[in-house]
């Protein structure tokens, strides 16, 4: 009997379907009301969720990645929740499609994806898997918002002003 790792299979929209810890997600927010633009924001990441007294990065993952044009409409926000390397809770949103699916991923379900595939989902993916005959990122979170922090940090000239 095969040994399955128990997982979140999450529609993000555009085709792109990707696999997250059971413990990574906290809840699942239908009340689009709770999601606001952001103005000037990267479009992968143009609204944050008002969540639990935060304000939450929303990703638009397969926007991202450069698969899907943006998402105007995702049906649901997915609160992720993970520990940096100081053990400190951080959390993020992912704009999902539909409701996550719990499925049971196995050793013998790993997958080595295409070059093209692999260079896509570098630096997020924690490893690849086949689901339904569809190669399927495992998604690491504290990598995917970091990698969405630095992407959306301008940076700032320094102004100085002579005076006359």
């Amino acid at each position: 009997m095969k040994r399955l790792s128990p997982a979140w299979l999450l529609d993000c929209g555009g085709g792109v379907m990707v696999a997250i810890g059971l413990s990574n997600v906290l809840h699942v927010v239908e009340d689009k009301s709770l999601l606001h633009r952001v103005p000037l924001a990267p479009v992968h990441c143009n609204r944050v969720l008002l969540w639990q007294k935060r304000i939450l990065p929303a990703v638009d993952i397969a926007t991202l990645v450069g698969v899907a044009a943006p998402a105007a409409r995702a049906s649901y926000a997915c609160v992720l929740g993970w520990r940096d390397t100081h053990g400190v809770s951080e959390y993020g949103v992912l704009l999902i499609f539909g409701l996550p699916r719990q499925i049971g991923i196995s050793d013998a379900d790993q997958i080595r994806p295409a070059n093209a595939d692999a260079d896509r989902w570098r630096g997020l993916a924690l490893g690849f898997f086949s689901y339904h005959k569809r190669i399927t990122p495992i998604i690491d979170p504290a990598a995917l918002f970091g990698s969405v922090q630095q992407s959306t940090m301008v940076p700032v000239e320094r102004v100085t002003h002579r005076s006359a």
